[in-house]
């Protein structure tokens, strides 16, 4: 029974079928992998922070506002560099000094959920502790190329769920690509790389639910998990929770169906906002600092 049950998963027509998404797969990873490969140094864009903060969280410790930066995320940026035009100590130290480093050293990544930096540094310490990469910053990456690739192959099943071609459709997707911002936050140590996943996964949720696939339950479910990615993915969930309330109103159901129609989207979008704001404001209960004092806090803040 096993073999047959192989013969029918690897049948030629099952293989059609699944083939449009190991290509949706590749055409984002591939890009990605060789960002990886030929961008050794770290990213200006908080880099340190994050592999800092997937590090310190698949240690046992959850970090918080008044941290200071790791030994180890340290060493592995004094070793590589950092793409600006700043000097870190030298790679052979026997200690680092934080203070030495960016913003004084302070980890200001902890507002952010752990979900991706639990997906991350265990990627990225499992890795390395194989010997397969030297530090865990590749691995890390890696990581984000493997998330970017997910959330393209769940974009293009929510398209083809809604009654997209394949090859207009895997097209469309590919001119994401010539975006150098997208390209590189996928390849990098980041949560913005879980950004295109958590908003085809919840569309792709969405959908389902549209067409009584999918509980209620689930859908606010799958909107409370989206909010553990990022705060600003929020905004995916705003215009999903929107194209569902509106093509509810659109259309002639029942008063029962209708308030259905319009209480889940919203419920999924409540869910979402809950989590991701209860874990800032536990995190600001955390914080043994004034954020006013980070230096790239002062730089940014407006007076007016």
């Amino acid at each position: 029974s096993v073999e047959m049950s192989l013969q029918r998963y690897f049948a030629p027509k099952t293989l059609s079928r699944l083939a449009p998404y190991l290509i949706a797969f590749l055409i984002a990873f591939i890009p990605a992998f060789i960002h990886i490969v030929e961008y050794s140094q770290f990213s200006p864009i908080d880099e340190l922070r994050h592999l800092d903060y997937a590090l310190q969280i698949t240690k046992g410790h959850v970090p918080k506002l008044g941290d200071k930066l790791g030994q180890d995320a340290m060493r592995e940026e004094a070793c590589r560099g950092i793409d600006y035009a700043w000097l870190d100590p030298a790679c052979n130290s026997a200690t680092f000094d934080p203070v030495a480093f960016r913003d004084d050293g302070w980890q200001t990544a902890s507002p952010h959920p752990p979900t991706y930096y639990i997906l991350s540094g265990i990627s990225g310490r499992t890795l390395r502790g194989l010997g397969i990469l030297d530090g865990a910053i590749d691995g890390a990456r890696l990581m984000s190329a493997l998330l970017f690739g997910f959330g393209f192959v769940a974009t293009f099943a929510a398209g083809r769920q809604l009654g997209v071609r394949s090859f207009p459709l895997l097209a469309g997707l590919a001119l994401l690509l010539t975006l150098p911002g997208a390209l590189h936050s996928a390849s990098i140590v980041t949560p913005d790389s879980f950004a295109m996943l958590a908003g085809s996964g919840a569309l792709l949720a969405a959908i389902r639910w549209k067409k009584g696939l999918l509980s209620t339950r689930w859908l606010i479910l799958v909107g409370g998990l989206v909010g553990l990615t990022k705060l600003t993915n929020l905004v995916m969930l705003v215009a999903i929770a929107l194209w569902l309330v509106i093509d509810a109103l659109s259309q002639k159901r029942t008063e029962q169906s209708w308030q259905s129609q319009i209480k889940t989207p919203l419920l999924m979008l409540i869910a979402g906002t809950l989590t991701s704001f209860a874990w800032m404001f536990i995190q600001g209960l955390r914080a043994t600092i004034n954020p006013e004092i980070i230096p790239q806090n002062k730089f940014f803040k407006y007076d007016g």
